[in-house]
């Protein structure tokens, strides 16, 4: 083989070589998780929730409630309250279907009130609310709550609004049969991230999905700023994930139960009811511009960044690699007369 031709290949090589190695730095590979249920590898921003929300920064549906003379099944069922056990059914005005309450009474904890609770489900939007099956209210002295898959929620005493807010997204997430949080692509929002929201979310990606959802809604509530000591840029793929969940259309967040139909408990259309009577408290000062705005908000937010992702990363070191491969019949049209 001429000497010419031996360093026309060596020259081929080098630069294919080079290339790879630069694609190969520039563009680590995506993270890839399979289980949803392992503890998160990610650094807590805060040890727990230390912030506020407040109830009155969530719009609140009107209501009426209605005490139920015989228990349902749902209430019946319950082997946690010992002492006596009522229910109530409670309608809003962007909802057709009732809301079941069943509350333990009497006992040695007192749990939280049916007012407050009314209230505190009021708020939470209806695009969420709707996959909220039985409530029950139990007593105890360190409030805790938590979701069945068939979206039930048992609150033993009260646990704040971002408490309801958590496992409301749970009953979202539930409904759906953990497609979203055990998703690849929530795993690899997590995995391409260095933080989560707090300690708790550390449990595991079904846990990290719901604290995240509440995250999500503080920052509808004001004008799509986190709180205090939190920030964007670590967990920024897990605030895109939310951001492009379709329950976070704000046409359907706020909208009633029948403008999605996908078999959620709640999906029947509200009854006429008189505009003048509506109860609303606004989001923040404005609760018009917070609506239009606070999802756009957050979105611009959570991208930030104008840093590639590693996959956009990948994808354009690949295409610079098809293109060298594509120079190698000019190399040697270019050396030949050498």
């Amino acid at each position: 083989m001429p000497q010419r031709d031996v360093l026309l290949y060596i020259i081929i090589l080098v630069w294919l070589l080079a290339a790879y190695m630069l694609c190969a730095q520039a563009a680590p590979t995506p993270y890839k998780a399979s289980r949803s249920s392992s503890p998160l590898t990610l650094t807590a921003q805060q040890d727990s929730f230390n912030f506020t929300l407040l109830p009155n920064y969530l719009p609140r549906a009107t209501s009426s409630v209605t005490p139920l003379q015989t228990l349902p099944a749902t209430c019946l069922a319950n082997t946690e309250c010992t002492a006596t056990i009522t229910a109530t059914n409670v309608t809003f005005s962007d909802c057709g279907s009732p809301w079941t309450i069943c509350r333990c009474e009497g006992g040695k904890y007192d749990p939280v009130s049916l007012d407050t609770a009314v209230d505190r489900l009021a708020r939470i939007p209806v695009g969420l609310r709707r996959y909220i099956a039985t409530i029950i209210l139990l007593g105890d002295d360190s409030p805790h709550a938590y979701t069945l898959t068939t979206g039930e929620i048992h609150f033993f005493g009260d646990i704040g609004m971002d408490g309801w807010l958590h496992e409301a997204t749970h009953t979202f997430d539930f409904y759906y049969q953990h497609t979203l949080s055990s998703s690849q692509d929530w795993l690899d929002a997590i995995g391409n991230d260095t933080c989560a929201p707090d300690s708790y979310s550390l449990t595991n990606a079904i846990e990290d999905f719901a604290q995240v959802g509440v995250m999500k809604f503080y920052a509808l509530a004001h004008y799509g700023a986190l709180p205090f000591g939190w920030s964007t840029e670590c967990m920024q793929n897990q605030l895109s994930y939310m951001d492009n969940l379709p329950l976070f259309n704000k046409t359907t967040l706020f909208g009633t139960c029948d403008m999605i139909t996908d078999g959620a408990p709640h999906q029947a259309a509200p009854p006429p009811f008189d505009q003048a009577n509506l109860e609303a408290i606004p989001l923040s000062e404005d609760s018009n511009r917070n609506a239009a705005t606070a999802t756009s908000t957050s979105v611009t937010t959570a991208f930030a960044s104008s840093t590639l992702s590693p996959t956009e990363t990948s994808d354009a070191c690949r295409r610079s690699l098809q293109w060298y491969i594509l120079l190698i019949p000019l190399l040697f049209v270019l050396l030949a007369p050498l």
